[in-house]
This record gives structure tokens, C-alpha cells and sequence, in this order.
């Protein structure tokens, strides 16, 4: 076979791989997973979810793992939001308390036992790279965790941060969110950046779309959903702060793009649970 006839057929073999949905990067389409949640976030522990009556659940062979794992196993206690770092989740309950789970590892991906931290939120976001936190309350008001290391992943306080939001999330692309009109705001400065308290923190609002759920993963992509549903994603850089949304195929309710292997999970408004490649 001569160098070009070798090229084509690479060509060929590569083309079917992508087709076939096998390539990482592929995202070509929604996997529906077994089981029914309201809330799932990915990251570097693995893919944790909360049901409609609180119950959670991690998968099974999620743990610094793409794929779709094996089955859910359900964790003992109740939160109402989940939010997944690395060897260490975080969650709040109805009432509005917060909780991180010690213990987890490679060897104990579920952990130990669950901690109460001070302090009150409705929603809990965790970047699985620095396991910086942020939270938002039924005020409306936001907060970052303080003193978060890598040899400190609980951290020591909450910092209030100006400004008012009802979802917010925390990536590598950044610290994004969304208020009760669904108008989408950026923390500037916040990209790759887990400083930004000290960088004279301010938002950057965005009307292209009126958000329900917004995650910010990394190497630039954020992933979002309308409030009617739809389901959109954007490619941006250190410099934007106004994305540039693309409508993808389907519905979800709302979205978790993972910070550590770059999956996409889901859950619609029966729901039911996806997973793609971005």
C-alpha cells in the first residue's frame, strides 16, 4: 500500500471512530442512564446525584473515571443539592444546612461520614482542580469559602461577595451564575483564577439568554439550560465575558459539566438522566 492509499484508509478508520461515538471528544449524542434524579454534578470523586425525596446516590465506577459507570449506590443522608470536588463532596439539605462528606478516596469513593460546616445555602458549587468553593443562600446573597488549600480542601470561613444570584457555578472557565430573572453574570477576573477576592471582584451580566442552570467546566466550556429547557454551549477564553451560546439537541432540566475528565451529565424535567462527551 503506498502513502496515499495508507492515508485515506486512516482517514476512513478515524471517521468511523468518530461516528461510532467512541471518540472522547465525540459528544455525538445523549446516553440515558438508569435511575431518576433532580440534581447531578460530575467531577474528579465521580458523579453524586439527590432524588426527589433527598435520597443520594454516587455511581458506581465514576471515580476519576469517564464513562457511565456501573449502577448507583446510595449514600446515607439527605441533601437537596450536591457538588462534587476532588476526595471531597459537598451538599446542602432542604433546611438550607451544609455538609461535606470525609473519607473519600480511590479505595472509599462514598467516604465516611458526612460533616456539618457553619453556615447556610440553598446552592453549592465546587471546582474538582482547587476544590474552591461557592455557595449562594435563599437571599440571594453570595459567598466564597476562605482558606480552601490543597492541604486544607474544608477551608476556614465564608466570604460574602457583592452582588445577587439564585445558581451559581465554579469551574475552570470560571465563577458564573445566574439571578432570578435568569440574566447570566461572570465574577471577572475569575477564569483559571481561584483569587478573586483579591482582585476587586465584580459581575459581568449577559442577557443572550435567560438561564435556569449554568456549569462551568474547563478549557474554556460552559454548559447551560434555558428556562424553557433548552440546552446550549459556548467555547470561551481568559478575555470573554460574554459567551457565545450553540443550541445543543435535547432537553434537560438541569446541567454538570465535569471539571476533571470533560463529561457532561444531566437530569430532565421527568427526571430522567443523560450523559454526553462535550
Amino acid at each position: 500500500m503506498n502513502a496515499s492509499a495508507l492515508m485515506v484508509a486512516i482517514v476512513i478508520v478515524f471517521a468511523q471512530f468518530i461516528i461510532s461515538g467512541n471518540s472522547y471528544y465525540s459528544g455525538s449524542s445523549w446516553q440515558q442512564i438508569d435511575g431518576g434524579l433532580t440534581h447531578v454534578d460530575a467531577g474528579r470523586s465521580g458523579v453524586w446525584g439527590v432524588n426527589s425525596a433527598d435520597n443520594i446516590y454516587h455511581r458506581v465506577g465514576t471515580y476519576e473515571k469517564a464513562g457511565a459507570g456501573s449502577h448507583w449506590q446510595q449514600v446515607p443522608g439527605l441533601l437537596k443539592n450536591i457538588a462534587v470536588g476532588h476526595d471531597i463532596v459537598w451538599g446542602v439539605n432542604s433546611g438550607g444546612n451544609i455538609y461535606y462528606r470525609h473519607g473519600i478516596s480511590e479505595t472509599v469513593p462514598t467516604g465516611g461520614s458526612w460533616v456539618i460546616v457553619a453556615g447556610g445555602l440553598s446552592i453549592i458549587t465546587v471546582n474538582s482542580i482547587d476544590n474552591g468553593v461557592y455557595g449562594v443562600n435563599v437571599h440571594g446573597n453570595i459567598y466564597q469559602r476562605s482558606g480552601v488549600s490543597c492541604d486544607n480542601s474544608v477551608g476556614t470561613g465564608w466570604t460574602q461577595i457583592p452582588g445577587g444570584l439564585t445558581y451559581i457555578s465554579y469551574g475552570y472557565s470560571g465563577v458564573w451564575g445566574a439571578n432570578s430573572n435568569g440574566v447570566g453574570y461572570y465574577l471577572d477576573n475569575s477564569f483559571r483564577s481561584s483569587n478573586v477576592l483579591e482582585q476587586n471582584p465584580h459581575w459581568v451580566g449577559n442577557t443572550a439568554l435567560t438561564l435556569r442552570t449554568i456549569s462551568s467546566g474547563s478549557n474554556g466550556v460552559l454548559w447551560a439550560t434555558a428556562t424553557d429547557d433548552n440546552i446550549y454551549e459556548a467555547d470561551i477564553s481568559c478575555d470573554d465575558t460574554i459567551p457565545v451560546w450553540d443550541n445543543v439537541p435535547g432537553k434537560l432540566r438541569q446541567i454538570s459539566v465535569s471539571n476533571y475528565n470533560g463529561e457532561v451529565w444531566g437530569v430532565n424535567a421527568d427526571n430522567n438522566i443523560y450523559r454526553r462527551n462535550f
